[in-house]
């Protein structure tokens, strides 16, 4: 399979999947800084999703 995807340079882009009981969050960014990405993680704990766990931020 062949697969491409462009994305704008200051965007956001979000990737969810789901393996048994666990949902895994990829989250690219065209933008230095986390803030977003830990805005997120409140938002979701906010919500009841437990156990959010960033494993890199660059």
């Amino acid at each position: 399979m062949t697969a491409f995807h462009a994305m704008q340079e200051k965007g956001i882009m979000l990737q969810t999947t789901e393996v048994g009981e666990y949902f895994y969050i990829d989250w690219y960014q065209g933008f230095h800084g986390e803030e977003y990405v830990l805005a997120m993680r409140d938002v979701l704990a906010e919500k009841g999703i437990n156990g959010i766990k960033i494993e890199r931020a660059e």
